[in-house]
């Protein structure tokens, strides 16, 4: 609650349900797996007393004893500064950092491991670097990081959070197009349930929203039609285009629509019916189709 609070204080454009996403930014400060960092590359060290720091501050980590996992870690890093686990413990260490609000001392453990000599490595601190910039409020410098990362992720975890991350800048940043394209991008992804639905609740959200009309065009011809938003777009617009008495619109929407294998709700189906068949449309007309039989 505090940390959200401090969240609120930096991001004060950031709607509350929005912060509380954020914290799971923050609170994957302790790792979920106990076994080496799969999302690294292999990196070991020949020193077994720094191979124990390192595990044991794991450990501790794992088990949510999270000022035992900081102090074992920085214990580590000041006794074995040229160990080949250096990396691992700078990662460790300021995700502990980050669920605790501390951005500014977060910020250069990350950095450091962004320029490590192994390109992995360094992508990996990039990564938590950019997640870092996002909390402290710097959104451009947050998306510039994280967009070149997108599809790289392989940990499902980590996937979502770069999303989400890059979601909340774009929202940041009155980037309304691109927070939905990542959106929607996040709901297709193998990644957690819980947060395919907190994206796809936000993603209606924004969508019922007042939207560009080129804003609109651009997503309708970006927007995979197997994902969440097109098909909200292309209903939205055969709605207003029937309304327009644009009855071609309506027929190219409603074949894409059902081309895209969704089903018309009964209003959209009578649109499309009449749409076709006949070539002009008075929307203040009311009245039903019935068959000539």
């Amino acid at each position: 609650e505090a940390l959200t609070r401090s969240l609120g204080r930096a991001l004060p454009m950031v709607p509350r349900a929005l912060l509380l996403t954020l914290l799971g930014v923050a609170l994957m400060g302790c790792p979920r797996h106990t076994g080496p960092d799969t999302t690294l590359p292999l990196v070991t060290t020949e020193n077994r007393a720094a191979e124990d720091e390192v595990r044991a501050a794991r450990d501790a980590a794992d088990a949510g004893r999270s000022t035992e996992a900081a102090e074992r870690y920085e214990s580590y890093l000041s006794r074995y500064p040229d160990d080949a686990l250096r990396p691992i413990a700078q990662l460790g260490l300021g995700r502990l950092r980050l669920a605790e609000g501390h951005t500014e001392t977060a910020l250069p453990l990350f950095q450091e491991v962004a320029r490590h000599p192994d390109a992995a490595v360094a992508e990996r601190g990039r990564f938590y670097v950019g997640v870092t910039r996002h909390l402290m409020g710097e959104h451009q410098a947050a998306i510039a990081i994280l967009e070149p990362l997108r599809g790289r992720t392989v940990d499902p975890e980590e996937t979502a959070l770069l999303l989400r991350t890059l979601a909340a800048s774009a929202l940041a940043t009155n980037d309304v197009e691109r927070a939905i394209l990542t959106l929607d991008a996040l709901i297709a992804e193998s990644v957690p349930d819980e947060d395919k639905r907190e994206a796809e609740a936000r993603l209606r959200e924004i969508l019922a929203s007042a939207l560009g009309p080129e804003v609109v065009a651009r997503l309708y011809d970006t927007l995979p039609h197997t994902g969440v938003a097109w098909p909200i777009l292309a209903r939205a617009g055969m709605r207003a285009a029937f309304e327009s008495g644009d009855l071609v619109r309506v027929r190219t929407l409603a074949r894409a629509l059902t081309d895209a294998g969704e089903t018309l709700e009964s209003d959209l189906a009578t649109m499309a019916v009449r749409a076709e068949r006949t070539g002009t449309a008075d929307p203040r007309v009311i009245g039903a189709l019935l068959p000539l039989s």
